[in-house]
Order: structure tokens, then sequence, then C-alpha cells
């Protein structure tokens, strides 16, 4: 690999921040999809913990927004 190239890794998955980064949906847009399952996530959370970490699967939130373009 030459100096000059830069590596660049998309994430499968995302947590919250940047998914809203990545499509510009605001925050609660994001956990009103959530909520309704129109995007994929998981829960990692182990036995006993209190809070969990939310992550989205990009590809499922890339195809939900890919859904609603309107082409004219």
């Amino acid at each position: 690999m030459k100096s000059n190239e830069i590596n660049t890794v998309q994430a499968v998955w995302l947590r919250v921040p940047q998914a809203v980064q990545l499509t510009g949906l605001s925050r609660s847009k994001i956990y009103e999809l959530l909520s309704s399952g129109a995007i994929r996530s998981a829960s990692l959370r182990n036995p006993g913990q209190r809070h969990a970490t939310r992550l989205i699967d990009r590809e499922s939130l890339l195809a939900f927004i890919d859904s609603h373009v309107e082409t004219r």
C-alpha cells in the first residue's frame, strides 16, 4: 500500500450518533424507526448491566431511506 492511500472502512453496525450523522435524520426519528421495526438493531447488554449499547444495522437504515426516494 502506498503511503498516500487512505483506508476507509465502513462500519456494518452504527451507534445512534453515527446514524444521525450519516443520514441527517434526528435522534428521535432514529428511535421512532427502531421502535416501529422499520430498521434493524441489536442491543448489547451483559447480565446485570443496567444500560445497553444499541447498534443499528447500516444496511437496513440505508435501505429504508432508499425505499422512500422519489423519482420524477
